[in-house]
């Protein structure tokens, strides 16, 4: 059986847009259990923008976490997939926010990683921005992320950065950030510079240290 369940929880951020977070449930007893914590903005376009792509984003994940566990075998551990949202910034012309996926789908242990979500005003258009929409134009947005976050990666002790194997960013890894009043935030999951024991990491990079590379956006 199926059991689906849904709540919505309003939240007023400091001006506008505001946001409600509406939660949803699917239970698929022995099988699997889904959850999802899904934003939506209100407000001008950017919002909407905001809104229908990070509830795509959502269901992708839980769609596909399904899709996968309905095509095999009933497992002999039940499965879960849980979906939350983090918003960090929320103004009329800037959005950011990440979702959390923590799941289990077999194994010895579950894990998680972050879906960074960004949206802004890009030649009067709303967009979903990359780092490239953010860095100082004529500049690598990669190898300005790496020279921002290697560092302190491998202070913060990350064993495959210490250890040499991660020496620069992905474009994937770049992109996968927040924006904050205080900077940008990039967001790392297990097993992506370091082991599964040393955890998640997540680099605070201040708007003071990317001067003449990254163009303020709050």
């Amino acid at each position: 059986m199926v059991v689906c369940t849904l709540a919505v929880l309003a939240v007023s951020l400091a001006g506008p847009p505001k946001v409600s977070f509406r939660q949803e449930s699917l239970n698929r007893k022995g099988w699997y259990e889904v959850s999802a914590t899904i934003p939506r903005f209100l407000g001008n376009d950017l919002a909407k923008l905001a809104s229908d792509t990070a509830e795509r984003v959502a269901r992708s994940r839980t769609g596909m976490f399904r899709k996968e566990y309905d095509a095999n075998p009933k497992p002999e551990r039940m499965g879960y997939l849980d979906w939350s949202t983090v918003v960090s910034l929320a103004t009329d012309h800037l959005i950011s926010l990440y979702g959390q996926c923590d799941y289990y789908a077999g194994g010895a242990h579950g894990n998680y990683d972050f879906a960074g979500l960004n949206f802004g005003d890009v030649k009067g258009k709303p967009k979903r921005l990359v780092l490239a929409d953010l860095v100082v134009p004529g500049l690598d947005p990669v190898q300005v992320a790496s020279e921002l976050v290697i560092p302190k990666l491998r202070t913060m002790g990350a064993s495959s950065v210490t250890e040499g194997e991660v020496e620069r960013l992905s474009k994937e890894q770049a992109d996968n950030f927040v924006v904050t009043q205080a900077g940008i935030t990039w967001l790392f999951a297990p097993y992506e510079v370091a082991s599964y024991a040393e955890g998640s990491f997540m680099v605070k990079v201040k708007w003071e240290e990317m001067q003449g590379k990254v163009t303020r956006v709050p």
